[in-house]
Order: C-alpha cells, then sequence, then structure tokens
C-alpha cells in the first residue's frame, strides 16, 4: 500500500514539475500585472516587502521582457534562473 503511495506520488510530483512551467510559458506575460496582492505585508502594513512583485517579475522575466522584470522586483534576475 504504501509502495503504491509513493509511486503516485512520485508521478505526481514529475506531471506538476512538467505541467506548471509550460502552463507559465503559455500565460501572457502581463497575466498576473493586474488583481489585489497577496502579500500579506502590502495588505497589513500597506508596506511591499523584498518579494513584493517576484512571481510578476519572474513571468515576465520568462517572456524575455527584461525591463519589465526589473520594474518589479530586482531580484528576479537572481530568482528565475534558480527556480529553473
Amino acid at each position: 500500500m504504501l509502495k503504491n503511495f509513493n509511486k503516485f506520488f512520485l508521478y505526481f510530483k514529475v506531471i506538476i514539475l512538467i505541467i506548471i512551467p509550460v502552463l507559465l510559458i503559455i500565460l501572457p506575460s502581463d497575466y498576473m500585472d493586474h488583481g489585489q496582492s497577496l502579500c500579506l505585508s502590502k495588505l497589513i502594513f500597506n508596506r511591499e516587502c523584498w518579494g513584493c512583485g517576484s512571481a510578476r517579475a519572474c513571468m515576465h522575466f520568462i517572456h524575455f521582457d527584461f525591463k519589465q522584470a526589473w520594474n518589479f522586483n530586482k531580484l528576479s534576475i537572481f530568482i528565475t534562473p534558480i527556480l529553473v
């Protein structure tokens, strides 16, 4: 039983690791630019943290829009290659 669960979990991880990058490449670069921020620092204290804009910046970085990625978060130059 445990062996089957471990096998299922391994297949699930592989499928997720394949689907997420493909999905991010298919979506337009400005897909996450609009809407309310999910950052607790921004919502509670109305102050941006070092991670604010990193998801949007990585999305623009993936689509080779480096200027917009830099404007959202300066750390995207380091974050995106590490995630890849």
